[in-house]
């Protein structure tokens, strides 16, 4: 048998990362299932998506409900809401080329990920759903780069938070699911793990400094540092391990080549060209971007 290359950052394998789950939140996840029937969980998961309060509810089950009450009561410092505000600043004056580096570069570079892009090509949801996921990736966006968005009154953490637990609740589905059909293949490693997390979170700051810099328009290094820190905190709050959270840019750019080393080698690449076609129709059809 052929000895697999490693790709290490950090002292972490990257291929045993892959094993790696969001125990919180997955255990969080576990209880709905546990309490009722399929059809209470999908109606729950529902009034998430249309009601910030029902993510708070009292009816869910009381480990959903106080993993959700802990993640709320995170601490943030003085330095932290600096960062912040500064972050909010740079989305005011360039948020719009965020946006356009997020569909013409961000994410295309995720598709090219083949394991990770499988969870998208299996449940269907960017293929059947795509105009939807596009405008849901949009709002996060608006949450979490509202002015105060860490505050209790405002939509970011919570926004952040539905994802996790849909994150968790897709995982729980794909990999306890009996219907007939293509199934997981376990040599894809875990449902989004903890690799997937990382590397998706830092594409909503990394690729962004580099589609600027293809732009003309680079931003200095304390806009990327405020930046950074603003987007790892929220890949904090959306389950990313504590030890994969870099405290500098240049830091976090090695973690990124190591993964995108890792996980752009497939031999095929079924899934990321299905969505990055089904990204691109949705952008022409619904969005009136032509090339």
């Amino acid at each position: 048998m052929k000895n697999k290359e490693k790709f290490t950052w950090n002292g972490i394998d990257l291929e045993n990362l892959r094993q790696v789950k969001d125990e919180p939140a997955d255990n969080a996840v576990a209880s709905i299932f546990d309490s009722g029937s399929m059809q209470h969980l999908v109606s729950l998961l529902k009034n998430m998506a249309k009601n910030d309060k029902k993510l708070v509810s009292k009816e869910l089950p009381a480990d959903m409900h106080d993993f959700v009450q802990k993640e709320l009561g995170y601490p943030f410092s003085p330095d932290d809401i600096e960062m912040f505000n500064q972050a909010h600043d740079i989305w005011k004056k360039k948020g719009m080329n965020f946006v356009f580096i997020l569909f013409f570069r961000a994410l295309p570079y995720t598709y090219m990920a083949e394991k990770p892009a499988n969870v998208l090509r299996l449940t269907r949801l960017l293929e059947t759903r795509t105009e939807r996921r596009i405008f849901e990736t949009a709002q996060f966006v608006f949450d979490v780069m509202d002015q105060g968005w860490w505050k209790p009154d405002k939509r970011g953490i919570l926004t952040a938070l539905k994802i996790r637990i849909m994150h968790s609740a897709m995982r729980h589905i794909i990999l306890d699911s009996d219907k007939k059909g293509e199934k997981w293949n376990e040599d894809w490693g875990q449902p989004i793990c903890q690799e997937d997390l990382i590397a998706t979170n830092q594409v909503f700051s990394l690729e962004f400094f580099q589609g600027m810099a293809m732009l003309g328009e680079s931003l200095s290094v304390k806009e990327q540092e405020a930046w950074f820190h603003t987007w790892k905190t929220i890949g904090r709050i959306m389950g990313v391990q504590e030890d994969l959270i870099c405290d500098k840019v240049d830091e976090a750019w090695k973690l990124q080549h190591t993964v995108y080393d890792h996980l752009f080698n497939a031999e095929t690449h079924r899934s990321g060209i299905e969505l990055a076609k089904a990204l691109v129709d949705t952008l022409v059809v619904h969005f009136h971007m032509p090339e």
